[in-house]
């Protein structure tokens, strides 16, 4: 009776890891395109994000480059007005016209 007993639960255990095992594998092959799925998106995403990270030194570049230009043109304008300032005073008092004190303008700014 109890070698019966004991092949009983042997049986019921041998059915419930094999049900297990079953449903484990079930997940896993559930699970497997998922994982393909997610490590495609994965390297998409990364591709994006370098030509993001590409793109955004790229215009990084382009506004310093600006940024400089903006500054050579500021100086240009500053520059000018001096000089425009600056010959407006004796044109005034030695007659001289203002085209001809302008054309001291297009030396440009002083060196640094």
């Amino acid at each position: 009776m109890v070698t019966v007993l004991v092949a009983l639960a042997a049986l019921i255990v041998s059915i419930w890891a094999s049900r297990r095992a079953a449903r484990k594998l079930e997940f896993e092959l559930l699970l497997e395109p998922i994982d393909r799925g997610a490590a495609k998106r994965e390297d998409a995403i990364r591709t994006l994000m370098d030509r993001s990270d590409r793109r955004f030194e790229a215009l990084q570049k382009r506004s310093n480059e600006l940024y400089r230009q903006s500054k050579e043109i500021t100086a240009r304008v500053t520059h000018a007005g001096t000089v425009l300032e600056t010959a407006a005073a004796p044109a005034s008092a030695t007659g001289q016209s203002e085209a001809v004190a302008a054309q001291d303008v297009l030396g440009g700014p002083p060196s640094d």
